[in-house]
Formats: C-alpha cells, structure tokens, sequence
C-alpha cells in the first residue's frame, strides 16, 4: 500500500503530525472522560459468595438421587400411593378412588411407604404407635388426638 501513497507536497510529516495531534487529543479527553464517568455511575454492586448455595445444590442433587434410588427399591404400590399424595398432592380419599382401594389401604401403604424411604435413607422414621402431625384430609403427618377423636368420626367410628 506504501507503493500507492503518493504525496501531494514535499512530505507526508505534516498529514503524520494532524493524525497524530487528534489522536493525542483524543487520548487526553479520554483521561478526564473515564474518571468523570466512573464518578456519575452508580457503585457496582457487591458480588455475593455463592459457595454455600453451591454447596447446597451439590448436597440437594446427592440428596435426590438417593431418593430415586431408594423409590425404586419400593413396591410398585407404595410408588403409585407416594407418587399421588406426595408429588401430586391428592388426599387420601382422592388417591384411594385413583386406586380403587379403601382409604385405610392408602394410609398404611403410605405410612410403610415413608418409613421404608427413611431407613434406606438413614433417617429415622416414626415410631410405631407414635401419632403423626397430619391434617384429616391430607397426606401429611397430623396429631394423634384431633379434637379427641383419633382419626374417627363424631360418633367413634374410623373414618372411611
């Protein structure tokens, strides 16, 4: 490209000299320029440690993977129960229609259901004979006397 420059005048050092005092200028503008900016501009915004919630994650990942291997291990039955109380939310009457089973039969293949998850799981699971923290309806855990009734009706009789 050099071959093809041709000067108009005597010499290229008055064109070299214009480029090269805008260039300066620009570069001196720009010391001022970048300071002022920095000073209108908001604080950046502290960067928080994530290091424990990857952890957690890390920990919640091992965690499931336990789960799954541990639902795989269950009877087919206590699957479907869990799957429909726990993961989809029905009530016991809701999962025993789904099932065509009686309600007592959801309840006990769900209660043998979360102790067997606990075991393999290294957690301890109820106690046989110790009341659960539940509502009547869902699949929760419950007190073992609500309203002084057990898990019967009004007139002492087990609901259905």
């Amino acid at each position: 490209m050099r071959e093809t420059v041709e000067p108009e005048g005597d010499s290229l050092t008055p064109w070299l000299l214009g480029i090269a005092t805008y260039k300066a200028h620009n570069a001196n503008r720009g010391l001022w320029r970048k300071p002022a900016f920095l000073a209108r501009s908001p604080e950046p915004r502290p960067v928080q440690d994530f290091a424990d919630e990857t952890v957690g994650r890390i920990d919640d990942t091992s965690r499931l993977a336990a789960v799954h291997d541990t639902l795989r291990q269950l009877r087919r039955q206590d699957r479907e129960v869990i799957a429909l109380c726990v993961a989809a939310g029905l009530d016991y009457r809701q999962a025993a229609e789904a099932l065509n089973i009686p309600v007592g039969t959801v309840r006990s293949r769900l209660s043998r259901a979360r102790n067997r998850l606990a075991r393999h799981l290294g957690r301890p699971g109820p106690a046989r004979g110790v009341a659960q923290d539940r509502s009547p309806d869902r699949p929760g855990l419950r007190p073992h006397h609500q309203d002084g009734l057990d898990a019967r009706d009004g007139q002492g009789r087990r609901d259905a």
